[in-house]
């Protein structure tokens, strides 16, 4: 992590290389293609049926992975980023099923947009990644819904 010392200060858990933001642009891509694809397969397609989810949603943990791996190997991904990322990501996964929908608020994901904002937006989407798959395995949530989410 890089922290600086004067106030207006950005703090940077994760900074966006050239590398990282093509892998985040595509991973972004994976999970808006998995969220529309529904919508654009013919009925009677071979991904019509609802036994592609796990394989979907194989694909977008995969380039969730691939997120983080290309984060740790560009350097800016540190020991320190990633207990804080595993911190914020247990602390969210125990508060999205308390606080689930309450007054039409998912305070999950309060947490997860002042993580992106902090510490950047990198973090963010490694953050919102991670405590949504959390949460899911925590509850049992996990269905053909998850890679969606």
């Amino acid at each position: 992590m890089r922290w600086d010392a004067d106030v207006g200060s950005d703090v940077t858990a994760v900074p966006i290389g050239r590398r990282l933001g093509l892998t985040l642009v595509l991973a972004s891509a994976l999970g808006v293609l998995a969220f529309g694809w529904p919508l654009l397969v013919d009925a009677g397609a071979a991904l019509d049926d609802a036994t592609s989810a796990p394989v979907v949603l194989a694909l977008v943990v995969a380039a969730g992975l691939a997120v983080l791996l290309v984060g740790v190997n560009d350097g800016g991904l540190d020991v320190k980023a990633i207990a804080v990322l595993g911190l914020l990501s247990a602390v969210g996964a125990i508060l999205r099923p308390l606080a689930a929908g309450t007054g039409g608020v998912e305070t999950v994901f309060i947490l997860v947009v002042l993580g992106g904002r902090v510490f950047g937006p990198g973090f963010g989407f490694l953050l919102g990644s991670t405590t949504i798959f959390a949460s899911a395995l925590l509850t049992g949530g996990v269905g053909p819904w998850l890679p969606f989410q």
